[in-house]
């Protein structure tokens, strides 16, 4: 298995395909991992106020 010299392996992406080896590598130690946010609490302000709108607006639409 020689070295094509594609370049793929030098870009320093967590994975990549290597056309010698017909395979996809996962390189060890690259790997981000996100933490997940909570939600703020602006959104609750935001989604009740959503909610009572939407009551209000669903409210006027009978009478027509």
């Amino acid at each position: 298995m020689d070295c094509l010299d594609c370049g793929n392996c030098r870009k320093g992406e967590a994975v990549y395909y290597c056309p010698a080896r017909n395979d996809f590598v996962i390189v060890d130690g690259v790997t981000k991992i996100k933490e997940r946010r909570s939600i703020p609490e602006e959104y609750d302000d935001y989604t009740e106020r959503k909610k009572k709108y939407r009551r209000e607006r669903g409210s006027l639409r009978g009478t027509g």
